[in-house]
């Protein structure tokens, strides 16, 4: 009888497949393994909590999805977007309330073995814009009550 062994995913083959099912393809891995997404075509919006649970709850009710990363530390999410085109007017309206958006060239860490954890995990190449989430963002802060919100000075 033959033991059957079944081989952790290795760092390397869970950046294939974002790359190949979930259209990532600025993504690379450290020397140390660690996986990581070159913001480029996809971005990243850091959104800090409690924030980023309302936003999260604005996006359910209105049935749209993007894919959410959980740190293990779990101050912020990072929610990846398709990356605007050209510039925006968004950031300095974010800042405010703590969500801080990628900017091109860095480096965004993705969940792989032993690291942080998919909130909401990605479903093929399917991600919401980025400025359709920094519009959620600041309707969603702008409208719940002072002690809910987080923001800045």
């Amino acid at each position: 009888m033959t033991a059957m062994v079944s081989a952790a995913p290795t760092a390397a083959g869970i950046a294939a497949r974002y790359r190949k099912i979930n259209g990532l393809q600025g993504v690379e891995v450290t020397d140390g393994d660690r996986i990581m997404l070159r913001v480029g075509a996809v971005t990243g919006l850091r959104i800090a909590r409690p924030l980023a649970d309302h936003v999260r709850t604005a996006l359910e009710k209105r049935r749209q999805r993007t894919p959410t990363i959980e740190y293990s530390r779990g101050a912020n999410l990072m929610f990846l977007v398709n990356a605007p085109v050209g510039e925006t007017h968004w950031d300095n309206r974010l800042f405010r309330y703590v969500a801080v958006r990628m900017g091109c060239g860095a480096m965004i860490a993705l969940p792989g073995p032993g690291s942080s954890a998919w909130l909401v995990p990605p479903e093929g190449d399917r991600r919401i814009d980025f400025d359709a989430l920094a519009h959620i963002t600041i309707e969603t802060a702008t409208t719940k009550p002072r002690r809910d919100r987080t923001r800045l000075g």
